[in-house]
């Protein structure tokens, strides 16, 4: 049944028409934004379908064919998903990333005992959380513990203190 098709039996109100609607509209809304998303393009279609089923009351058929008007509706969700799309990745384009040297190391911080030294080192490592606690042998909270008082005697966060849980 085409997208047409189903709004006509829609519009005379027959048994199910609803639910065959519905899946004319998705269906192409699926196959329209198939080609130009590739990814993603469920989702969008499916959000056409709602935005279109909300407007459904202020579609005028002297104005323009069933189709005709939910292409432009459908064409609208996807150009905005796009331009949002354009927006994430300049913004992911235009950050900089903070140079990074591997012989870099912070001033060591005064006042820690041992196992805070150790787990400042793994931290240094890249080992976080779980990893640190298995390499160390000690609990959650034990770990957590030791890590807010290496961040209360450093006096100032470094990037290679990044304090994961």
């Amino acid at each position: 049944m085409t997208l047409n098709e189903a709004f006509e039996h829609y519009q005379r109100d027959d048994s199910g028409a609803e639910a065959a609607l519905l899946a004319a509209m998705f269906r192409q809304a699926a196959d329209w934004l198939r080609s130009s998303l590739r990814c993603d393009f469920e989702d969008k279609a499916q959000d056409a379908v709602l935005k279109a089923w909300a407007k459904l009351g202020d579609y005028d058929a002297a104005k323009a064919a069933f189709r005709s008007w939910f292409y432009l509706i459908v064409r609208a969700e996807r150009n905005q998903f796009l331009r949002e799309r354009y927006k994430e990745r300049e913004a992911l384009d235009n950050l900089q990333a903070a140079p990074f040297d591997d012989d870099y190391l912070p001033d060591p911080i005064e006042g820690l005992n041992e196992r805070q030294s150790e787990i400042v080192n793994l931290l240094q490592q890249g080992y976080f959380g779980q990893d640190a606690q298995n390499r160390l042998g000690i609990s959650r909270s034990t770990y957590r513990t030791e890590v807010e008082k290496i961040k209360a005697a450093s006096a100032t966060p470094t990037p290679d203190l990044r304090i994961m849980y």
